[in-house]
């Protein structure tokens, strides 16, 4: 778990609380099968992630597994 975590540090946000707020918040119970960003606003899956960030992750698990 600690190897996974290593690679997710490498592309995500520190420090954010947006998790927290979703999970905790009233408003965002109603909420299911969207993604948000580190402001808690919804955004589509296209904008927020991308192929070349799928394949730096990929290139980046197999420098640590190999």
């Amino acid at each position: 778990m600690k190897l996974i975590g290593k690679i997710m540090g490498r592309f995500s946000k520190k420090n954010s609380t947006v998790g927290s707020q979703l999970a905790l918040d009233e408003k965002f119970s109603n909420n299911t099968g969207h993604f948000f960003n580190d402001k808690a606003e919804i955004v589509s899956l296209e904008e927020k992630y991308s192929r070349k960030l799928s394949n730096d992750l990929w290139g980046e698990s197999i420098e640590l597994f190999s």
